[in-house]
């Protein structure tokens, strides 16, 4: 099991720029995004069923693609990290 994660590296190509706070909404999807300062209304959320990982020395890192359809019409694509459980937007 993994407790502690720290990520240090990055595998491939860049696969992180800026973290994504997520609210959801009581049905558990995603409502809204926090990006550059702001709260965005998410209109739809699609799985790309991109999935990228990777190892250096002790850290794992196991992300999976999505894009975000923002309600004034930005398209986005974020990245979740599968074991860390944070979101970035790409």
């Amino acid at each position: 099991m993994v407790s502690t994660i720290e990520r240090s590296f990055i595998v491939g190509e860049k696969d992180t720029d800026q973290i994504v706070k997520l609210e959801c909404g009581s049905d558990g999807q995603i409502d809204k995004l926090y990006i550059e300062d702001n709260w965005f209304q998410v209109s739809s959320i699609t799985n790309l069923w991109d999935i990228t990982g990777g190892m250096s020395d002790s850290n794992v890192c196991i992300n999976m693609k999505f894009k975000a359809v923002l309600e004034n019409g930005m398209d986005l694509i974020l990245s979740h990290d599968l074991l860390n459980e944070t979101w970035y937007q790409i």
